[in-house]
């Protein structure tokens, strides 16, 4: 069944007056599809998958920061494939093409910081360029109890701006 955006989020306004739902949230939307729905009802956060591996968010961060609306990015380690444990390059590449060479910058760039590759917390889209200073919360996902350590120690690198030029000339911005 495909409801138009304006009449599903038509609904939700009585729900929120009723107690029932406290915020609204999107999910992969567009710039122009978030404006749409907040035509019709305030829209608190969109949901979207963010990482080195899936850029496309980024072309509607503004969108979000100029209407107050945060960011709640999944899967920013790229669904796993940029954890560089393992070889995953046949995976990486269905999955992400033209991205093949991320997980050895990822892994250099670690290196250089101390620590394991950026797991769940790329650096770059909670504070750098691409996230135009909005609010963003990612929301990694963990397989293994030491995994949230080591995104609580992603959160503290600061990545230089030379760094970024190399995730950004392996992993294009908008792709």
């Amino acid at each position: 069944m495909n409801v138009p955006l304006e009449e599903a989020i038509g609904a939700m306004p009585g729900l929120v007056a009723e107690g029932k739902v406290r915020h609204i949230g999107l999910s992969e939307v567009s710039g122009a599809e978030l404006r749409r729905a907040r035509a019709v009802h305030p829209v608190s956060a969109v949901q979207s998958e963010w990482s080195l591996g899936a850029r496309r968010i980024e072309a509607m961060v503004p969108d979000c920061g100029e209407l107050g609306v945060g960011v709640v990015p999944f899967s920013p380690n790229g669904r796993g494939l940029l954890s560089a444990r393992g070889d995953r390059s046949a995976q990486l590449a269905r999955t992400f093409p033209g991205r093949e060479d991320l997980p050895g910058v990822l892994r250099d760039i670690a290196a250089g910081h101390g620590c394991v590759p950026v797991r769940s917390r790329w650096p770059g889209c909670t504070t750098g360029p691409g996230s135009g200073g909005n609010p963003v919360t990612p929301v990694p996902g963990t397989r293994r109890l030491d995994h949230p350590q080591e995104n609580v120690a992603a959160a503290g690198i600061a990545l230089t701006g030379t760094e970024l030029a190399r995730l950004d000339a392996v992993s294009p911005a908008g792709a």
